[in-house]
């Protein structure tokens, strides 16, 4: 007796299969298209707003469109003993009858989507979610339309104007109330997070910045023609102030913490005026003979020529 085994690869699992129904998936899309379906039937002057806005885009294309013709008959010259076709002229402040559009309804379900995947329509997320979702499927099929192109919704949702955005946002709030959502009465206001805020102390980091900073451009003079500041002994000095601030750092929150942080920060006074008293001295305005002097010595391959005659 011979036992038939499957293939362990099917041979093309992608054939097209027909579905009796075709029903939309329990999702957070699907409830999220629920809800602004909802919203949109309870305030029908949405759609009208969004469709004088793609009226209004509509012109704006329409008066490109009548320049772009009348530039280009103005640089076809004329044929001699032809005379030119009468034609009606074309009033780029009214619209005829043309191709269909996208409908109202739909661009204002897109601005809402934009905002459901935060993002825009072309981006790759996005536009695999679209091609592979049930639901927006059985939703155009539903209104009897195709899927709109990504370059189509792109354009017509950032043809809404901001007024009618606003629109948008009061139907939301006032929605929310009619659900017993919340009440409104209370609000809560958050600064934008700021990095500076979330170090705690920042007096003593800033004195090992500033530190650090002047050892930096103290050992980099010498690149603008200066002399060089002496930092060995001030290195020393921020070294033990670096640990001192990460003891300060950490003395928050421990018993006897206040005491001890204010005795390194002492400490660290006094570390920071020793170094104000060493470079001090360092801190006087260039001596331009030396400069010069320095030059000099550059240009002449190391050796000092021409120093005298200054």
């Amino acid at each position: 007796m011979t036992v038939r085994t499957r293939p362990t690869v099917p041979a093309f699992p992608f054939a097209p299969v027909t579905p009796l129904f075709l029903s939309t998936v329990d999702s957070d899309l699907h409830a999220f298209l629920e809800e602004t379906h909802h919203l949109i039937q309870g305030e029908p002057s949405l759609v009208k707003a969004v469709d004088k806005d793609l009226d209004a885009h509509a012109l704006r294309k329409k008066a490109m469109r009548v320049a772009d013709a009348r530039w280009l008959a103005e640089q076809t010259r004329k044929l001699p003993g032809i005379p030119e076709p009468s034609q009606e002229p074309d009033d780029p402040r009214a619209l005829r009858q043309g191709r269909s559009r996208t409908p109202a309804y739909v661009v204002l379900i897109a601005l809402f989507l934009r905002g459901f995947w935060g993002a825009g329509f072309k981006s790759a997320k996005v536009t695999s979610q679209m091609v592979e979702s049930i639901t927006l499927r059985v939703f155009f099929t539903n209104l009897d339309l195709d899927m709109p192109g990504r370059s189509t919704l792109t354009e017509l949702v950032n043809a809404v104007s901001n007024d009618t955005r606003l629109l948008v946002l009061d139907a939301q709030v006032a929605r929310a109330f009619r659900l017993n959502l919340d009440d409104f009465e209370t609000f809560l206001q958050d600064s934008t997070h700021v990095d500076g805020n979330t170090t705690w102390p920042t007096d003593s980091r800033l004195m090992v910045d500033l530190v650090t900073r002047l050892i930096r451009i103290g050992e980099g003079l010498e690149r603008v023609d200066l002399s060089p500041i002496e930092c060995a002994k001030i290195q020393a000095r921020l070294n033990k102030m670096i640990r001192l601030n990460r003891e300060i750092e950490f003395s928050h929150g421990k018993k006897n913490g206040k005491r001890d942080r204010r005795r390194r920060y002492e400490k660290m006074l006094r570390m920071s005026q020793r170094i104000l008293s060493w470079l001090t001295p360092e801190v006087r305005p260039p001596d331009l003979r030396e400069i010069e002097m320095t030059r000099v010595c550059r240009r002449g391959g190391g050796e000092c020529l021409g120093i005298r005659s200054l």
